[in-house]
């Protein structure tokens, strides 16, 4: 029944995307578990950092209003119980019941921001999945962005005069080009090199208009100015 659905043809039902996510988790249980405990880490992995009512849709099928959140580390959107999570009191800690099913073309979408899964291609062009949220929407190309949680492990104090140090979660910002016209996804790089692959026939055009202005990946504002340039070209 599982292979069947992800072949396709039942994807449209309900119960049958519903056990997906059932079996899903019964198989991810060991693969994601971790031996430390969140409370004993400092920063988060979770974004939005509280739980919040998201809307599920695959393509065009709406799948209703649940209460989730994206944890980044583990690259898994939790679903929580609506009738056991109170958002009144979000302080609360409770523990998720699922992990939403990743297929690709399907999205989350918060309040103020919309998780999308993509297929896409890292630095060896090694083709992944992950979710991604919409930084930039263009007519002909599009900004991602990718949040990774990097976890730094504990480390004990070498000696009675040097303090140890505490796990941490670490977030960083990585950037993606989503092509409308072939619906590829690739990594972002700002060298000549990486704009010969991506954009062969301007990028000389554009590597000049990075370095005039001085486009840096870790400066988003700057990175959609270069995609609004980038789409009128």
């Amino acid at each position: 029944m599982y292979s069947q659905a992800v072949a396709g043809a039942p994807n449209q039902y309900e119960s049958t995307w519903r056990l997906k996510q059932i079996i899903r988790n019964k198989l991810n249980q060991d693969e994601n578990a971790n031996p430390i405990s969140y409370e004993d880490i400092k920063g988060s992995p979770y974004f939005p950092n509280k739980v919040q009512l998201g809307e599920v849709s695959v393509a065009d099928s709406l799948y209703g209003m649940h209460l989730m959140r994206y944890n980044i580390y583990t690259d898994e959107v939790e679903i929580y119980a609506d009738e056991e999570y109170d958002l009144s009191n979000s302080d609360k800690k409770f523990e998720a019941k699922y992990a939403l099913l990743k297929l690709d073309n399907s999205e989350v979408a918060f309040s103020d921001v919309t998780l999308k899964y993509f297929s896409y291609l890292d630095y060896d062009n090694v083709p992944k999945s992950s979710y991604f949220l919409e930084t930039f929407k263009g007519s002909k190309f599009s900004l991602l962005c990718k949040k990774r949680c990097v976890l730094t492990p504990a480390q004990k104090a070498a000696s009675p005069n040097h303090p140890g140090r505490a796990a941490k979660f670490i977030i960083y910002d990585d950037y993606y080009i989503y092509n409308h016209k072939n619906n590829k996804t690739n990594k972002l790089l700002l060298k000549k090199k990486s704009l010969k692959v991506l954009f062969p026939n301007n990028a000389d055009k554009l590597h000049s208009y990075i370095k005039k202005h001085k486009v840096k990946l870790k400066n988003k504002s700057s990175l959609i100015e270069f995609l609004t340039y980038l789409n009128k070209i």
